[in-house]
């Protein structure tokens, strides 16, 4: 999934760009399509994410979504289900608008609690409240809304606070009410005037579009008639592109734009000195004459500006990411006092909700350098291609990507349990075996034992990412009765572990590696990039060295820049680097420890005890000495063979009293036969 985009800021803006239709207005509309049974066409509709999300509802209710390009067409012909679940709700605010048209229709509506950006408490008491008055019968828990009504009647219902998507669902369940409803303080904003021109083309009677005073007429006994409907454009895609070009310089033209949907907008626009030409469906503006008096252009402006958010408590989610960039800001309650600056510069930053997103890409193509902004998920709720329209203009604009999979792959699963201490295992046993079956790996402790129990998956199970297996208690079962006669040491078998179990989980193995391991500043080491081979246990081993990779990086890097701080850019084509040097690590080492092919199979079954130890312990320190190392630090070379079992202590003490540099230690553990276990090596390097 998309997680952030580059801009690099600076550069001359100009063109003309098209806006997408609202998706605050699509949303209702969508909604409302519950109200006339049969296909209705949506003209214009954005395919974000949260359009997207909003055709889900529908087709779980029962509905048919289809789209072709930014057409959808909404067949709620077969619509029998009235529940929302919570899956669906969580991440969509407007989810809340099902509630209306559902109990309308159907005369039962049950919700769960809606989600959306967290920009503040948006309670839902005038939705709950309107809807009493209308007739229905509700109940409200910590996670649900539900609502009754065999036959809503019309009302009168006063609203205490004109909320827009309060009014959105009254209209939508007044229309197949009994009689006429009276709504007073109603939101008057342009989406709600264009669900009203939505509904009267299905035929229901409403008057006072655009007041704060609606009568609506109901239809409950005449059905409504699906049409197809234009949505208008997108105010806030609008108002980005309107305020970019303010700043920018050069003229920028904006359609479909008109102008009586933005009249606040031009009329601001126009008060801090900015130039704009209207025309039926367009707006062309210029810069202003003075720093513009909006949110993020502000810290452009000279002086101090001031300014408060009345609706909700956190709104101001871009001000930490202005700050970053070098703005002025401070915030006191719900008011933002700003300082001027004379430049933004590029930096790292992150929005909290669509509009702190959208506000943080505008300070960035301003700015000075490059900038990367995260928070796409929020963007790509209301804005369509965003950066597509920005490219279009001029601004040197790229989409980045969250690290994803290079080869996920499952072939094993495994049994995680624990176990009592059981007769035959010591405190602190550690056993490793292999067959061509199984393998198991154990770890006693003074109170319990923890193990693992390996075994390959049949062809047909195997998968590869982002496919995964899963398993049930009755297949972790079935593998457990397989094992149940499995030797773990010359005493004691499977079974005695698994009858004795306090918890017990199957489940798929991955190995592979990711495709991308960094992310700005952010860099990912050991099990979090590298899945290793089932018995490898070497993820700790492969953090160290991937540590010790990306130190030498950065230490080139800081050598080449002492004077100055590395940017963005130069510290990601280090990062990629360390990703380059350290795709394939493990090699021969990792496929020995985990008994990855026949000739480590034959070599440590068999040839291990004819050859030695000694040898053994050569060859591998070899193959350990080969890690990756510190590029600018002299580590004096240990030479000569090191014992095995009792010796290692011994060794250990003579190195501490000849006071040699720490040494790292690599254990092993490599099986004569399934019932024993030999262990250790120590290996300086």
């Amino acid at each position: 999934m998309p997680s952030a985009i580059a801009i690099d800021g600076g550069r001359d803006v100009t063109g003309n760009v098209r806006v997408s239709g609202s998706k605050n207005a699509g949303l209702p509309l969508m909604a409302a399509t519950l109200l006339a049974p049969g296909p209705s066409t949506l003209h214009g509709l954005p395919p974000v994410s949260d359009i997207k999300n909003m055709g889900s509802i529908l087709q779980y209710l029962g509905g048919d979504v289809s789209q072709v390009s930014d057409n959808f067409t909404i067949d709620t012909t077969d619509v029998t289900s009235r529940f929302v679940p919570a899956q669906l709700t969580d991440s969509l605010r407007a989810s809340i608008l099902f509630l209306g048209p559902l109990l309308a229709r159907f005369g039962h509506a049950c919700l769960s609690f809606p989600g959306g950006c967290s920009i503040g408490n948006r309670p839902v008491e005038e939705h709950i409240n309107g809807l009493r008055k209308l007739g229905a019968c509700i109940t409200v828990t910590d996670t649900y809304i539900e609502a009754h009504a065999p036959q809503l009647q019309g009302a009168t219902i006063d609203m205490q606070t004109p909320s827009v998507t309060g009014t959105m669902n009254l209209i939508m369940a007044a229309c197949l009410a009994r009689g006429v409803t009276h709504i007073h303080n109603a939101a008057r904003e342009p989406e709600v005037g264009d669900l009203i021109n939505f509904l009267v083309l299905m035929g229901v009677d409403i008057h006072g579009a655009g007041t704060d005073q609606l009568v609506i007429h109901g239809r409950h006994s005449t059905p409504l008639s699906p049409c197809q409907y234009g949505v208008m454009e997108d105010r806030i895609e609008v108002g980005t592109f309107l305020i970019l070009g303010a700043i920018c310089g050069n003229p920028l033209t904006v359609y479909p734009c008109h102008p009586e949907q933005h009249v606040m907008l031009i009329k601001n626009l126009k008060a801090v000195g900015a130039r704009v030409d209207i025309s039926d469906d367009s707006v062309t503006v210029w810069k202003a004459k003075q720093p513009l008096a909006f949110m993020v252009l502000l810290c452009l402006a000279q002086g101090t500006s001031h300014v408060t958010e009345s609706v909700f408590e956190r709104r101001f989610g871009q001000c930490f990411g202005l700050r970053a960039m070098g703005a002025g800001i401070r915030v006191c309650e719900r008011t933002a006092v700003i300082s001027g600056v004379e430049k933004l510069s590029g930096a790292l930053v992150s929005g909290s909700d669509l509009r702190a997103t959208a506000s943080l890409i505008l300070a960035a193509v301003v700015g000075r350098g490059r900038s990367v902004v995260g928070g796409i998920k929020y963007l790509d709720r209301g804005y369509y291609h965003l950066e597509r329209k920005l490219a279009k203009i001029g601004v040197a604009v790229e989409r980045l990507h969250e690290p994803g999979p290079r080869r996920l792959f499952y072939t094993y699963n495994a049994i995680v349990a624990q176990c009592p201490p059981v007769p035959g295992l010591r405190p602190h046993d550690m056993h490793s075996i292999s067959n061509d079956r199984f393998s198991f790996l154990l770890l006693c402790q003074p109170t319990f034992i923890s193990y693992i129990a390996y075994c390959k998956l049949p062809k047909d199970k195997q998968c590869v990412w982002p496919n995964r297996v899963r398993f049930t208690d009755d297949d972790m079962e079935a593998l457990a009765r397989k094992l149940a006669d499995y030797p773990i040491c010359e005493s004691v078998v499977f079974g005695e572990l698994w009858r004795t179990r306090t918890k017990a989980q199957l489940i798929s193995l991955e190995e592979g590696a990711l495709d991308h391991w960094f992310f700005g500043r952010t860099v990912m080491a050991g099990d979090a990039i590298h899945k290793g081979t089932t018995k490898s246990a070497l993820g700790g081993c492969t953090a160290m060295e991937d540590g010790v990779a990306i130190t030498n990086q950065l230490h080139q890097l800081l050598n080449r820049h002492r004077n100055k701080k590395p940017s963005t850019v130069e510290i990601s084509a280090a990062m990629q680097e360390y990703q380059d040097s350290r795709l394939d690590p493990g090699g021969d080492l990792t496929r020995l420890q985990a008994f990855d092919g026949w000739y480590f199979y034959i070599m440590q079954r068999w040839l291990t005890p004819w050859i030695g130890l000694d040898t053994l312990a050569i060859n591998i320190a070899k193959l350990a000495g080969a890690g990756t190392k510190l590029s600018f630090v002299d580590f004096p070379e240990q030479k000569g063979l090191l014992g095995w079992q009792d010796t290692i202590a011994v060794e250990a003490r003579k190195k501490r009293q000849r006071k040699l540099p720490k040494s790292s230690t690599l254990l092993w553990f490599l099986p004569r036969d399934p019932h024993h276990v030999w262990s250790g090596i120590e290996a300086a390097h």
